[in-house]
């Protein structure tokens, strides 16, 4: 029986600067499970000979592997990590990319709310002006999905800014792409029941909380604004 060869998919063109492009596919089919943790890759001279790269291409690809966390390498060979080994060994962006829609959920909506929280805190009038300028301008823009994307985006963004904790504010802007892409955006797109009327009018809630400095209040709507999208998602 003929064996199954996952990276028959892969064409890479010598004469161009592809391990970039390898580097990219290689983790892509990590991402989807395709080449599932602990997977040991062939030897370098038959991997090369699949995919018609040099040792040299190959090799640049797992060093670009290596350092984003995906991928290990020793005298044993080259494997794909295990997902504990990723987020114990702190790569983060690789973990998020990992992450099952569960374990995303509940990353985004611990921090989220806890950012809120803060933010009724914190903010200062300035940042306060902010928040409210990109809440009025996801009202005036709500019927266009690039512009809503946009503003929906810094809108959040705002207000993670305004709990002026940087981990958080980082952490967050590092995963809402990742949240953006695999929910919000679709929503957006679809406007399934009533999605963004509902989304405005979770807006102005929750900025009202925050002006008013009622952080547990915001907390409080920052996560049902959360757990409103991700059952509108489920209804899709």
């Amino acid at each position: 029986m003929k064996e199954y060869n996952p990276f028959h998919k892969i064409a890479v063109e010598e004469r161009k600067s592809h391990a970039d492009y390898l580097a990219e596919e290689l983790k892509n089919m990590i991402i989807i499970g395709q080449l599932r943790a602990g997977h040991a890759f062939p030897n370098e001279n038959d991997l090369c000979k699949q995919l018609n790269v040099s040792r040299g291409t190959l090799r640049e690809a797992y060093k670009i592997l290596e350092i984003q966390g995906y991928i290990s390498r020793s005298k044993q060979g080259t494997f794909v990590k295990e997902k504990d080994d990723v987020a114990i060994n702190g790569s983060f962006s690789a973990s998020l990319e990992l992450s099952q829609y569960n374990e995303l959920i509940e990353f985004v909506s611990i921090l989220d709310s806890e950012a809120a929280y803060l933010a009724a805190q914190r903010a200062t009038d300035e940042q306060l002006k902010e928040i409210e300028k990109y809440m009025l301008q996801c009202e005036i823009n709500k019927d266009i999905p690039g512009a809503i994307e946009e503003f929906n985006y810094v809108f959040h963004l705002r207000i993670r800014m305004a709990s002026h904790n940087q981990l958080i504010i980082s952490a967050l802007s590092a995963s809402y792409e990742t949240f953006n892409q695999k929910i919000i955006r679709k929503l957006i797109l679809h406007d399934a029941a009533g999605f963004m009327d509902n989304c405005i009018s979770q807006h102005e809630k929750l900025f009202k909380a925050i002006k008013n400095k009622e952080a547990e209040k915001a907390k409080k709507i920052a996560y049902e604004h959360l757990m409103s999208d991700i059952e509108q998602y489920k209804k899709m």
